[in-house]
């Protein structure tokens, strides 16, 4: 059984949940998030962090994963219940190698702005928070080099026998394909070292000469509006191991400290119409149908963009997201979320 699930149900406050029944629950959950219907688990993101979810069958879809195990389980209607079992699939999820990176990425990017005392069962945010944390330090762990011996002797000229020529080459060819695992094993450990040395010296060449190639000036040329939306885009694009480092806000931080002034809170509104009505803002016209609400600053991008204007996309985009256009954010805080955003995007690249 799921260790944390009677935890998680016990702000349901449903009777006779006895540990039979939760077996059979954990067993479901563990199902559907281990399963192969990634829209339904993507979906289970926006049900348990309050997100509109377009999907008018999703209820029924989530019902019928659960009684496909759990023959017991009863949908009385109970909003909160589903989004309890919505919590426990993203938090099993990070055990489906397939998916994993990208629910924990997805999750990261969705929360922005939303009020985290609107969560339930909050530990599984910090959950989903922890594991980019331990996958980024894995991603950038030296491969280890797995070197078997070889060991081949040739027959002498007195023990040439059919037999022993047979035998000879058996063990020169089993011989010859170790050679060749262990190639590859060391081909693979440089491949990891070059890798994870070459995002490095990217970020810290981009830091020391503290010029946007982007916008194609100095960083303290760059106003405090669309600072954060081209440091985050730049950052982002200079990421070749998955997930990211999670020092990168200290990165965009350092970034930000060279624009003067510093700037004040913004509006998603201020931040995005200024990027529309300049040449960079084309970089967040990206395809986002896969994703949704997911990348809440992408999709207000795409309304402005779909509205053809500044004007009147407000109303579009707060239909479909947790957040409002007149939400204000520090430079550091936008930065980041555009960075997050761009991350889960340029990983399914």
């Amino acid at each position: 059984m799921i260790q944390q699930l009677p935890k998680w149900y016990r702000i349901a406050a449903i009777a006779d949940l006895k540990e039979e029944v939760l077996e059979k629950r954990s067993a479901a959950i563990t199902n559907v998030a281990t399963g192969k219907d990634y829209p339904l688990i993507y979906n289970c993101i926006r049900l348990f962090i309050g997100l509109p979810i377009k999907d008018n069958d999703f209820n029924e879809k989530l019902v019928a994963a659960i009684i496909n195990t759990d023959i017991m389980f009863v949908d009385e209607n109970v909003e909160l219940e589903k989004r309890i079992l919505a919590g426990a699939i993203v938090h099993e999820s990070l055990q489906n190698a397939v998916v994993s990176t990208n629910i924990a990425l997805s999750v990261n990017s969705a929360i922005f702005g939303i009020n985290q005392e609107t969560f339930i069962n909050i530990d599984i945010i910090q959950t989903v928070l922890d594991y980019l944390g331990k996958a980024a330090q894995n991603a950038r762990q030296p491969v280890a080099r797995v070197l078997t011996p070889i060991k081949y002797t040739a027959p002498k000229e007195v023990d040439i026998t059919d037999e022993n020529y047979a035998v000879s080459f058996t063990s020169l060819a089993t011989n010859f394909r170790q050679l060749l695992i262990n190639f590859e094993n060391s081909n693979n450990s440089l491949i990891r070292r070059l890798g994870v040395m070459e995002e490095e010296s990217n970020i810290h060449w981009w830091l020391f000469r503290s010029f946007s190639s982007i916008a194609h000036k100095n960083a303290s040329e760059l106003s405090s509006i669309e600072a954060p939306i081209i440091f985050g885009l730049e950052l982002s694009n200079l990421i070749t191991l998955y997930p990211p480092p999670q020092n990168c806000s200290a990165f965009l931080e350092k970034m930000l400290s060279n624009v003067n002034p510093a700037g004040d809170n913004s509006s998603i509104k201020t931040y995005l119409d200024y990027a529309f009505d300049h040449e960079y803002g084309s970089e967040l016209n990206d395809d986002i149908e896969k994703w949704g609400n997911l990348v809440p600053l992408h999709t207000a991008f795409s309304k402005i963009i779909e509205n053809g204007s500044k004007d009147g996309w407000t109303n579009l985009f707060e239909n479909s997201s947790a957040v409002k256009a007149s939400d204000t954010f520090t430079p550091i805080e936008f930065a980041i979320q555009i960075f997050n955003e761009r991350v889960l995007l340029n990983f399914n690249r």
